[in-house]
């Protein structure tokens, strides 16, 4: 299939009278804009920001989004919302997961008539993704020079490795003569979900203060996922040392790692809500927690929209990439410094150096994060730490 792929994209390569790469955009003209992003949920609030700004550019267009089914709830968090006419699922793994339906998707989206697809996705497989908006008929195609079909994008920039995501993304908007109104990321976290948060929390008659953890990682488990028997450990740290209580939260693909976790530590240590709220319910947890603990993932991402202090766990991939604030004194990061790391950057195919031993993460110890949260914890009862602006 990835054969075909390229056979057509090729194909493509001879009609670049077709396609520029960068085309002044008809304010006037745009009603419909299709905003185009595969991924998580660190992916989809990091372009909360964005949509804002597409809003602000054309207040009286309609807006719609084209995105994984689990994470469509995450659109909950939007500040507005209320501008979002439409969320269309994209699962490549299950109802798109060949060429043809991908393309019948797309033919589908050209029946909208879009005027503008905002597409700022990057590495493996966004060859695939630039081919389904050129066939949305957007006049305008928003997105990065990355592999092969970039030229298909009437307005590209270039990715890069050493630049935060976030800016990246609104340099899209830039590079196509918008205007740039927001650039950190806030979130929507509703009355109703901190009061069922609070309602879950009150449950436990305790006043100490909380710690949410998120043990988990969904996209490349495998080569970015801090092993459970180091969280186990850490939380056996956490309560002898800390005055605060744990919870453990993630999504429902996640609950065999909470039952571990509950199994080895038992009930009076943790409260285990993995797979038992939504990404809103969660969210709002995250929020009102004293700091938060985890992975390069959704919740670590929104633990920092959020403005939550916390300590982040990172191995192959980079913070200086996928954090939106690398001046915020409300976090720590805990990493080896390998010379070899990071070398999940986000752009082209993943291939570690390492072979997949992932040395950079079995570095991290538990004593080296344990440290991280006890500084970070008295940190947070002074008052003495500072929140993105």
């Amino acid at each position: 299939m990835k054969k075909i792929l390229k056979r057509l994209l090729s194909l493509f390569c001879g009609a670049v009278s077709l396609c520029s790469g960068k085309k002044p955009i008809k304010k006037n003209l745009v009603k419909n804009i299709l905003v185009f992003r595969t991924g998580g949920i660190g992916d989809i609030v990091r372009i909360f920001p964005a949509m804002e700004s597409l809003h602000a550019n054309f207040p009286l267009a309609s807006i719609s989004v084209l995105a994984f089914p689990y994470v469509k709830k995450t659109f909950e968090l939007f500040p507005e919302r209320s501008v979002i006419q439409e969320i269309i699922d994209y699962d490549p793994e299950g109802m798109h997961n060949n060429l043809l339906k991908r393309l019948s998707l797309a033919l589908s989206l050209r029946k909208k008539k879009y005027d503008l697809v905002y597409m700022p996705d990057t590495g493996e497989g966004t060859d695939g993704t630039i081919l389904m908006t050129f066939f949305t008929g957007a006049t305008n195609r928003i997105g990065f020079a990355e592999d092969r079909g970039s030229f298909l994008n009437t307005v590209n920039i270039k990715f890069r490795k050493d630049i935060p995501i976030i800016t990246q993304t609104l340099s899209l908007l830039e590079a196509a003569g918008l205007a740039v109104v927001s650039k950190k990321i806030r979130l929507n976290i509703s009355e109703k979900e901190l009061a069922f948060a609070r309602i879950l929390l009150n449950g436990t008659n305790d006043s100490l203060p909380f710690i949410s953890l998120h043990p988990g990682v969904v996209s490349n488990a495998r080569y970015r996922s801090w092993p459970v028997e180091n969280y186990i450990n850490l939380i056996r740290e956490i309560i002898k040392e800390i005055p605060a209580k744990v919870i453990i939260i993630g999504g429902t693909g996640e609950r065999e790692i909470g039952e571990m976790i509950s199994a080895e530590l038992g009930n009076d240590a943790v409260i285990n809500l993995i797979g038992k709220t939504s990404i809103p319910q969660m969210a709002a947890l995250i929020k009102l927690s004293c700091l938060f603990i985890g992975g390069d993932s959704g919740p670590l991402h929104i633990a920092e929209s959020a403005d939550t202090p916390f300590v982040g766990i990172f191995g192959p991939t980079s913070p200086a990439q996928v954090l939106s604030c690398p001046s915020n004194t409300s976090k720590i990061i805990v990493r080896s410094n390998l010379p070899c790391s990071p070398c999940y950057l986000h752009s082209g195919a993943f291939l570690p150096p390492c072979g997949g031993t992932i040395e950079c993460l079995r570095k991290v110890s538990v004593k080296m994060v344990a440290d991280a949260v006890k500084q970070l914890f008295i940190t947070i009862r002074k008052g003495d730490f500072i929140l993105c602006e």
